[in-house]
């Protein structure tokens, strides 16, 4: 708890560097918290301590070596705080959806399946239907199977779960948890109380995730949870769902249900700077190896093409082209800051050079 509440301090007040998006999900908090009475929320600290309290039981693997107890690092903390901590006054959770954006290997899927085992055994729920979601069930199944992994090296969760290849139920609540991709043969007559939507920048259609919207709809707290990296593609649904959680947190739009954290960095920061890297991912130093990072940024700069997936991929950067035909540092060497005054009354010639397919319409 002291954890969580001292790194949202520490990032309101300028301690930990993170973007100004990334920002805007503990500013949104601070002005709930001023305005919860007249909005009809309040802050319940005992919720956010019961899920802390469930991730004793469980156990991961960092190392791949032997399996430890699950603590989560201060900006986990954060976000378990305030997506559990608010309330409607009818005592149900006031978020039913949560969008998580951040780079790989900052324990993306290891999280996943936290919030996943979480509303499965200790959410309170009777009948819990939980899903691991993905376009298809193959790509569902890496997040299903690190749950499975956690539980089966959990004794106090183990004890109390039948755990089969494609399904993990618990007798006592007749609950369960199973994958779900477009190609499941349980994809209708589902009733979900959480669903995990699994690197959604990859969707290229929301028809898995609108059928587990709709099918929420006689549940008091659903918890919709979209955790995924950047993506090369901004005409896929993920982007326009990314576009609308930074209009929420803006304050442009409003909708009180859907929480938001978008870990990257600041559009004017240089992608080549190592403190771009550590504000860019939150688990820098720890599951982040700032040895490995530097190893792959050299690549990038090495080879135009790799540039594109390490600003994904590692920096969380949404750059819509497959790869680098310029480098970024030699286009902008091409500016020479002409003086438009200059150029008054002067003769000139012009040359168009017009795209037929997949070229580039110059003008010069």
């Amino acid at each position: 708890m002291r954890s969580a509440e001292k790194y949202i301090n520490d990032v309101l007040e300028g301690k930990i560097k993170v973007s100004e998006i990334t920002r805007l999900t503990f500013e949104r908090h601070k002005k709930d918290l001023l305005l919860a009475p007249e909005n009809g929320w309040y802050f319940d600290k005992k919720a956010v301590q019961k899920v802390l309290d469930f991730t004793k039981f469980l156990r991961h693997s960092p190392d791949k070596i032997k399996w430890v107890q699950f603590q989560p690092e201060p900006w986990q903390a954060a976000i378990i705080y305030i997506l559990f901590g608010w309330k409607k006054k009818n005592g149900m959770r006031r978020f039913n959806y949560a969008y998580i954006e951040i780079p790989k290997k900052n324990g993306k899927t290891t999280f996943a399946a936290v919030f996943a085992t979480y509303l499965l055994f200790f959410d309170g729920e009777k009948e819990a239907e939980i899903y691991f979601a993905a376009s298809v069930e193959k790509q569902a199944k890496l997040c299903f199977s690190m749950a499975k992994k956690m539980i089966e090296n959990s004794p106090e969760l183990k004890k109390r779960a039948n755990i089969l290849t494609k399904n993990i139920n618990i007798p006592s609540t007749y609950s369960k948890m199973e994958m779900l991709g477009r190609d499941s043969d349980t994809m209708e007559g589902i009733n979900p109380h959480g669903a995990i939507i699994d690197e959604y920048h990859v969707w290229k259609n929301n028809e898995v995730f609108e059928n587990i919207q709709s099918a929420t709809v006689n549940r008091q707290q659903p918890l919709i949870i979209i955790i995924t990296t950047a993506g090369r593609d901004k005409t896929l649904p993920c982007f326009h769902y990314r576009s609308l959680c930074i209009d929420i947190l803006r304050g442009i739009k409003k909708q009180d249900d859907t929480f938001a954290i978008i870990y990257t960095p600041d559009k004017d920061d240089d992608w080549k700077d190592p403190a771009t890297w550590a504000k860019a991912n939150p688990n820098y130093g720890i599951s982040v190896i700032p040895e490995r990072f530097e190893a792959e940024f050299k690549g990038a700069l090495n080879d135009t093409r790799k540039e594109i997936s390490f600003k994904t991929k590692n920096l969380n950067i949404w750059v819509d082209a497959p790869e680098v035909w310029i480098p970024d540092d030699k286009w902008r060497r091409c500016n020479h800051k002409t003086n438009s005054e200059l150029l008054k009354g002067q003769k000139s010639f012009w040359g168009l050079d017009l795209a037929s397919h997949v070229d580039v319409n110059a003008l010069a």
